[in-house]
């Protein structure tokens, strides 16, 4: 077992960070506690919890900061969707895009091929080879893989016919099953999300073709469709956030905590590289709130864990935001629970597995040391309490 101190040791006494890498990091947020900063929500609890100081969650506010969020860019959304898919492309030798067939990941995909930006892999994972949701068919959150059997992948095969990438299966079943040793897991592998799967997802970039790449010189860029505006409505004026939850509901913390500097992994919507594009979309979400007033009950008072609607509100963000994604084809529903996440249940429910005892072991030492107020409900197993950043006002 990780002793507190050790943790703390580990996550303020690190090797400097070269100032490029330590910047393309904190784009993807991180949690100052005192004068420590820390891209592990559990090492910054654990860190709070010794110093006193509260951990904030910093998800570019110097930046988002320095924008009017009340003044709606002029720049149409398509504009802003193609330009972010230009900077992507000509920032990496090779772009790989993680690919769900959801709202997110679909329309991002269509921001290149169909403004002819080319990308060179698109990359499916899940844990394939169990079969887990084969035997029946419905929206339970179990069932999310089948997505990629029923429309990634035929999406892909055809897209790729005429636009030329490769399609990159990654079935991270072995990884997952194989990869628990001991409860150091829960400190060294992951931040603010325990699913099983979350550490297969720091895997992703461990493909042969990708490490040969990267062996060669090339800077390889992964990226991911993260996230929705999340915008709520209190005392009568809106307002947008970013929840730090959704920063690992495809990604895992990657380089920020095994090291690799070579890691490249962009969001991308939440960046601070194009701030006007979240800004758009939230006052496109904001009009259409305010020309459907009896909808406004989905954003009033809205926050992370009493969130009731928020299938509902992803609903509409689709129509709003997305405009080439086919709102009515088959989804299942979002997972709800960053423990025991539903789509894991083929490694949760196997006691046979010595790597599921493991995990639950690393889970029961969390338990162990973490103050309840910071779990959901008191427990591990419901996961962390999430943090929104700051919040920007969309009205004066």
């Amino acid at each position: 077992m990780t002793t507190p101190q050790a943790v703390l040791n580990f996550s303020t006494s690190r090797t400097p960070l070269d100032p490029k890498v330590e910047q393309e990091w904190d784009k993807r947020g991180f949690y100052q506690v005192g004068p420590h900063k820390h891209y592990s929500k559990l090492h910054a609890i654990m860190a709070s919890q010794q110093t006193g100081h509260y951990p904030y969650w910093n998800f570019n506010d110097e930046l988002f900061g320095q924008y009017d969020w009340t003044v709606e860019p002029e720049e149409s959304l398509t504009s802003l969707y193609k330009r972010r898919a230009q900077q992507l492309r000509d920032k990496y030798d090779y772009l790989v895009l993680s690919y769900s067939s959801g709202s997110d990941s679909t329309n991002m995909l269509h921001s290149f091929l169909f403004n002819g930006i080319p990308i060179d892999d698109v990359i499916c994972y899940g844990p394939f080879s169990t079969n887990q949701g084969r035997q029946n068919l419905n929206r339970d959150p179990e069932y999310n893989y089948r997505e990629i059997d029923l429309l990634a992948i035929p999406y892909l095969q055809e897209l790729s016919k005429k636009y030329n990438f490769k399609v990159t299966m990654y079935d991270w079943t072995n990884d997952v099953a194989t990869q628990y040793k001991d409860t150091d897991w829960v400190w060294t592998q992951v931040s603010h999300r325990f699913a099983p799967s979350i550490v297969a997802r720091n895997r992703m970039h461990m493909q042969p073709q990708h490490l040969n790449l990267v062996d060669r010189g090339f800077k390889v860029g992964f990226v991911f469709g993260i996230d929705k505006p999340r915008i709520v409505l209190k005392d009568n004026n809106y307002w947008c956030g970013f929840i730090d939850l959704c920063t690992s509901m495809s990604v895992g913390p990657g380089g920020s905590m095994t090291g690799n500097v070579w890691e490249n992994d962009e969001y991308f919507y939440w960046t601070p590289d194009l701030p006007e594009l979240t800004i758009k979309q939230a006052h496109l979400m904001m009009r259409f709130f305010e020309t459907h007033p009896l909808l406004k009950a989905y954003i009033q008072d809205a926050d992370l864990m009493s969130w009731p609607w928020l299938e509902e509100y992803y609903d509409i963000v689709k129509r709003v935001c997305y405009p080439t994604f086919n709102a009515e084809i088959f989804q299942t529903w979002k997972v709800r629970n960053g423990t025991l996440s539903e789509n894991d249940n083929w490694f949760i429910k196997n006691s046979d597995l010595p790597a599921a005892r493991i995990w639950r072991a690393g889970l029961d030492e969390v338990q162990s040391v973490i103050d309840p107020n910071w779990l959901i409900g008191g427990t591990i197993l419901n996961g962390l309490v999430g943090a929104w950043s700051r919040m920007y006002a969309l009205t004066k």
